[in-house]
């Protein structure tokens, strides 16, 4: 156990103020978070979007994460523990760590962050802080998925779109895994008894109407078709990503022996967070994105 600190510093952060399709967030000092029993603060060394950071930003999912403004974007991150809660047992001053914040609490795109132990794991020492901050939602929902899937590892496996929750998906699953990115490529679904869907729409559509009585499909973008499932005997789950200690402890696992290998596309300083996330959300730039950490 490391001895906890209290709050009443100030730590820099990217604020959004509220929902907008094109919103204009800005870089601000807040208070300090104190310091549950079981929480660590971790100084911030990068800190990475996703998909879902955008679609909280305008409002897509406010039936499932309710936020309260001002917000503070950004659920994955990797850095440095500063301090650690009386109850934590594990985790120390100075050990680097990753983790994922809940969605409605955010607060990843800082130079600090306070967060439940459990939603943090030792870093992998073959990573850097923005590999691994490029980890836990992609990585983790895949990893979620393939469990919820009954299957062994040769059964052939069909993964829907080409983005990285899919590729991370195939590189956890292995070589029976085949990735499916146009409706021409589906070819014999037929034979196929476990799919991952993380694109949706067409693509989605065509492939439940071609899986066989008993197949099992998993979705992450939009819940599928449950009438045509049913008639068809297949079965659908649709996944919400569920952090813990283990899971992440798995990633940082499958990290260092070299079967995730996460894939970086743009680094920016955070002086800029406010400009790129505005442009993030407002599809003006792609692709995976790290944040690196504040200079203070």
């Amino acid at each position: 156990m490391a001895g906890a600190r209290a709050g009443g510093g100030v730590m820099r952060a990217l604020m959004l103020d509220g929902h907008a399709d094109h919103p204009r967030t800005r870089l601000a000092d807040r208070a300090d978070s104190s310091l549950r029993d079981g929480e660590v603060r971790v100084r911030i060394e990068a800190a990475t979007l996703n998909p879902l950071d955008a679609k909280l930003a305008i409002g897509a999912m406010a039936d499932w994460f309710p936020i309260d403004f001002p917000y503070v974007p950004g659920t994955d991150f990797a850095g440095v523990v500063e301090a650690a809660g009386a109850a934590v047992r594990d985790l120390v001053i100075g050990d680097s760590v990753f983790g994922r914040s809940d969605p409605v609490r955010g607060g990843a795109v800082a130079n600090r962050i306070v967060i439940d132990a459990d939603l943090v794991a030792r870093r992998p020492e073959t990573l850097s802080a923005g590999q691994a901050a490029s980890l836990p939602t992609p990585a983790g929902v895949a990893l979620q998925v393939l469990d919820m899937l009954s299957r062994t590892d040769d059964e052939p496996l069909m993964i829907l779109g080409d983005g990285m929750v899919a590729r991370m998906a195939a590189a956890l699953a292995g070589d029976a895994a085949r990735l499916v990115t146009d409706a021409g490529d589906i070819g014999r679904a037929s034979d196929v008894r476990h799919a991952i869907d993380t694109s949706g729409g067409p693509l989605q559509a065509a492939v439940l109407s071609l899986l066989p009585s008993g197949s099992h499909l998993v979705t992450l973008t939009a819940p599928a078709d449950a009438t045509i499932a049913e008639a068809r005997g297949v079965r659908v789950d649709f996944a919400v990503l569920e952090t813990s200690r283990a899971q992440l402890d798995r990633l940082a696992l499958a990290a260092e022996r070299g079967v995730l290998r996460p894939h970086i596309d743009h680094v920016v300083a955070f002086e800029e967070a406010a400009s790129v996330f505005d442009r993030y959300v407002a599809r003006d730039i792609a692709g995976k994105i790290v944040i690196e950490g504040a200079s203070r």
